[in-house]
């Protein structure tokens, strides 16, 4: 992923602490640092010089002897002395950001969210397959989807509350999958309350997000949970058309891009936009490529590396041609009639307060 082990490069360039975090503010990581009390005592300047992250990471050990919380996930013990004058920071990170950490987690576990995605599979196939009535049938598959998406969202969700215009409307449900991409969004969300997480993947730590942080991290089994089960409900939905929700639903081929290429999409959003339009162009493809290259730069939306960009069209659009030139020819020459559509299209997809 883009941003995997960034602070562990800038510390090895010899970045102070300070620096780093002007650089991860520069590039829209890190969005705010605010102080507020603390319980950590941080080390005196006499003391041995640590890493960005190391003070963090030593007041997290894992308790072996103490029992699991749910039956599943060690606490996390704290050690500090306790100083009530002093402070610590609490880091605000960019929701691109955490996006992209959430997909990591899930490229990480991927072996894992398709066996236990396996196991779902084979369990709703042996219900099914005892029964020759179509009714019963049915019947199985609304409960089995039902009962996954409950599994996902809770038996009474929050994210299910619109607010109705009076006490006498009955409330009209909207697609499952929209409910879906918003409880995504929440543990989305919730990925800032897991610091420890977000500065051992800055750090390129995937030893420790591996071995420690899959048992004591609840955020990363609850990114697993969501991802398998998620791939379930869609893969059910597209056998038995349960709904339509083809607009909803996100192609699981737009993971499989972003991951593979995070350093050159700024967000999975980017990819959908590119990945969707390139598919569409049936005539002077390499000029439309070339444009559209342009337009996603100029919005930040795609990186400079330009090779990484051919690597990406011939492998997954089978698209391959010379340079990427800019049309530098005066008056409105077909490059920039392209380009200029494709900055409008732009510019209506990623309002310029959102990127």
């Amino acid at each position: 992923m883009r941003n995997f082990g960034l602070v562990k490069k800038l510390n090895n360039e010899g970045l102070s602490a300070k620096q780093i975090q002007e650089y991860l503010m520069s590039q829209n990581i890190l969005v705010a640092v605010l102080e507020r009390t603390s319980a950590i005592k941080l080390p005196s300047s006499s003391q041995k010089k640590s890493s960005f992250f190391s003070v963090l990471r030593n007041v997290f050990t894992k308790t072996k002897d103490e029992p699991l919380n749910n039956g599943k996930f060690k606490p996390l013990e704290l050690k500090f002395n306790i100083d009530l004058n002093e402070s610590k920071l609490h880091k605000s990170y960019s929701t691109e950001f955490r996006t992209e950490l959430f997909y990591y987690i899930s490229s990480l576990n991927k072996n894992l969210i398709n066996s236990q995605f396996q196991l779902l599979s084979r369990s709703f196939n042996n219900k099914i397959e005892v029964h020759s009535n179509q009714s019963k049938i049915d019947e199985i598959i609304k409960k089995s989807f039902i009962g996954v998406y409950r599994e996902i969202v809770g038996q009474y969700s929050s994210l299910e509350n619109e607010k109705l215009e009076t006490a006498d409307e009955i409330h009209e449900r909207k697609p499952y999958f929209f409910y879906l991409n918003k409880k995504q969004k929440v543990i989305i969300d919730r990925i800032e309350e897991y610091p420890i997480l977000i500065d051992s993947y800055l750090d390129g730590d995937e030893n420790l997000i591996r071995k420690e942080l899959l048992s004591t991290c609840k955020i990363i089994q609850d990114i697993i949970d969501f991802n398998y089960r998620y791939k379930f409900l869609v893969a059910l939905n597209k056998k038995y058309n349960i709904e339509n929700a083809n607009e909803v639903i996100i192609d699981e081929i737009y993971h499989k891009v972003y991951n593979e290429y995070s350093s050159l999409f700024a967000s999975i959003d980017a990819v959908i936009y590119a990945y969707d339009k390139i598919n569409g162009f049936t005539e002077y493809i390499p000029s439309n490529a070339s444009a559209l290259y342009y337009a996603l730069f100029e919005s930040n939306l795609i990186s400079k590396n330009k090779t990484e960009y051919q690597r990406y069209l011939l492998k997954i659009h089978n698209v391959k041609f010379g340079k990427i030139r800019k049309d530098s020819s005066p008056g409105l020459t077909p490059f920039k009639k392209r380009f200029n559509d494709f900055n409008k299209e732009i510019s209506v997809h990623f309002p310029s307060d959102n990127r």
